[in-house]
């Protein structure tokens, strides 16, 4: 019997551990890929196709209790669109400082969803083609506000793995009728440090 409450009170010791050990302030550098559209977009009645490309930034997160937390970063994304025809690419590459705002929920040890508004600011309009390029620089809005929602695999080393999609609520172009918006699907990686 003195075994078993022994046993009993060595678990609950090592499960308070553990939260403890979650809880605070932690931060996570993260590293991933990028599968990015811009909606409503067309050039010369050909349609915009997805362009892949990276992310990379740092997060930080202050966890709560052993299943809720906020978490924020700064992530330069890479993201546009391509446009293929008869052999002919275009491609419009827009570089974005995105700052996330979620809430994240952890549903049951590392496994996590997460949810909030995340504030872009474009920092970079290239294409392929100079003149599509210089164009860029009067058409593209200098800020975005997006909604992402994602899950996440948080390991006991530190190892983190996410991917989320970001849905565009802004147009990005000054002018037009066309409601052309971001929408990117993203997968990272990452290594929290407590």
């Amino acid at each position: 019997r003195m075994k078993k409450i022994f046993l009993i009170a060595l678990a609950f010791a090592a499960l308070s551990g553990v939260k403890a050990q979650n809880e605070g302030f932690s931060i996570a550098p993260k590293i991933g890929m990028n599968v990015s559209k811009v909606s409503d977009m067309s050039f010369s009645d050909v349609k915009a196709k997805s362009l892949a490309d990276f992310n990379i930034g740092l997060t930080g997160q202050y966890r709560f209790e052993n299943s809720f937390a906020l978490e924020t970063g700064i992530i330069y994304s890479r993201q546009g669109v391509k446009f293929k025809e008869e052999g002919e690419k275009l491609n419009i590459k827009l570089g974005y400082i995105n700052v996330p705002v979620l809430a994240k929920y952890y549903i049951v040890k590392g496994l996590n969803v997460f949810a909030g508004p995340e504030l872009g600011f474009c920092v970079s309009k290239k294409s392929n083609f100079d003149e599509i390029e210089e164009g860029l620089k009067d058409a593209i809005k200098g800020f975005s506000l997006a909604a992402s929602v994602g899950a996440g695999y948080e390991f006991d080393c530190g190892l983190l793995l996410q991917m989320n999609y970001n849905i565009g609520l802004t147009k990005i172009n000054k002018g037009g009728d066309e409601k052309n918006r971001n929408n990117v699907f993203q997968v990272s990686a990452g290594w929290r440090f407590l």
